[in-house]
């Protein structure tokens, strides 16, 4: 691995466990405004979209409704049900002690993230944050990356973006990072990707990085 001076994370998935919140807002959500258009495992299979993708088609003229009745049963479903994954707080204090720089680059509105990272502790932990709200076209587009390379002033080869979807992979790809796969829920799909970097836990990799760094 190329010498590394920035660190971009995903949100939900990555670092946050929160998929079942996610989904059954989304599900609860389609029951209300599109009935019968998706089941619960059909909304599952698309976690890592943004609102505006998954609604989209379906919003009309009640759009602002159904957004508003979204960021509401986020919040209700985040706090009951998300939480960090293991060890991710004390990892990201050891990288920001090592002097990388941090970033935030979510599909996640504003309004949301904002509420998630206050109240897992994480607010300080990044120098940026790039929400949905932030760019014109989210994560798989390269844009959310790219903004944040320049807020930074990183270069993309000195980047790595952690994902847990797609949708993140092929955003690292087309920005020019590097990228590295947790994959917490063991779902390997992203393994068809064949990604350089695949961990289990952000631990396996801060283990191996560390360890790599001080081997040369």
């Amino acid at each position: 691995m190329d010498k590394i001076t920035t660190m971009l994370f995903d949100f939900d998935g990555t670092l946050l466990d929160s998929k079942t919140s996610i989904v059954l807002s989304f599900f609860r959500l389609c029951q209300k405004y599109n009935p019968g258009e998706y089941s619960y495992r059909q909304i599952e299979k698309r976690f890592g979209e943004s609102f505006a993708d998954i609604t989209a088609g379906w919003q009309g003229e009640k759009s602002s409704e159904i957004r508003k009745n979204y960021i509401q049963m986020m919040s209700y479903y985040d706090e009951q049900f998300s939480a960090l994954f293991p060890g991710v707080q004390e990892n990201l204090l050891k990288l920001k002690l090592s002097g990388f720089k941090l970033g935030l680059v979510t599909n996640k509105e504003k309004e949301l993230t904002v509420q998630g990272l206050k109240r897992n502790g994480l607010i300080d932990y990044f120098d940026y944050v790039i929400t949905v709200n932030d760019v014109s076209k989210p994560k798989p587009s390269p844009e959310p990356i790219i903004r944040a390379l320049n807020i930074l002033d990183s270069k993309a080869k000195e980047t790595i973006i952690f994902g847990d979807t797609v949708f993140d992979y092929q955003a690292a790809e087309s920005a020019g990072t590097g990228f590295v796969a947790l994959d917490w829920y063991r779902s390997y799909y992203l393994l068809k990707l064949r990604p350089k970097h695949y961990y289990f836990s952000l631990d396996d990799f801060i283990r191996d990085y560390f360890a790599a760094c001080l081997a040369i």
